[in-house]
């Protein structure tokens, strides 16, 4: 385990509602979110929490609620990291169709450099529902941009999938 105590801290960060709306992307996929988009949650040690960033991205079906970095080994410096052991992330989707399938990336760094790791839920997921998807992250790496910092943590949507309709929500640049 690294310098970090696997202290349980729990962080939740407002986000804005989501109302009643359409919402389309260049996929030319269109979907209504009549759920609110609910605050996410971080379980983690109060190092690792700090270090989380999360954006809700307007055209994304599929809301993170959680995310469960309580078992990751982290050791995390200005300018170098390592990341051992996985990540859970729990999903809702907050659209009005059901979803075929949901991929969810988890990255560790300095803006779009670090290391990644991702999975999909592979089951329907229907209006309102949520599951959680197993992440099992492994990688170590050195920051040259920014080093001076400590690395960021970042959950996303990389993709979702929904009959023929097959998304790629619009990624904000990973932000400090």
């Amino acid at each position: 385990m690294g310098p970090f105590p696997v202290v349980a801290a729990v962080l939740a960060l407002s986000l804005p509602v989501a109302a009643q709306r359409p919402i389309e992307s260049d996929d030319t996929c269109a979907f209504t979110t009549p759920y609110e988009v609910p605050a996410v949650t971080v379980k983690a040690s109060p190092e690792l929490a700090a270090m989380f960033r999360h954006w809700q991205p307007p055209h994304s079906p599929v809301a993170i609620t959680a995310v469960d970095l309580s078992e990751a080994d982290v050791i995390a410096s200005p300018g170098a990291y390592s990341w051992r052991g996985p990540a859970r992330v729990e999903v809702m989707n907050i659209s009005d169709r059901t979803l075929s399938t949901v991929g969810i990336m988890v990255h560790i760094g300095w803006g779009a450099a670090g290391t990644g790791h991702g999975n999909m839920l592979r089951t329907p997921l229907r209006p309102g529902e949520h599951a959680t998807i197993d992440i099992g992250s492994r990688g170590e790496g050195r920051g040259t941009d920014g080093s001076a910092d400590l690395p960021t943590i970042h959950a996303y949507v990389s993709h979702v999938k929904a009959g023929d309709c097959v998304m790629t929500p619009p990624r904000r640049a990973f932000v400090k």
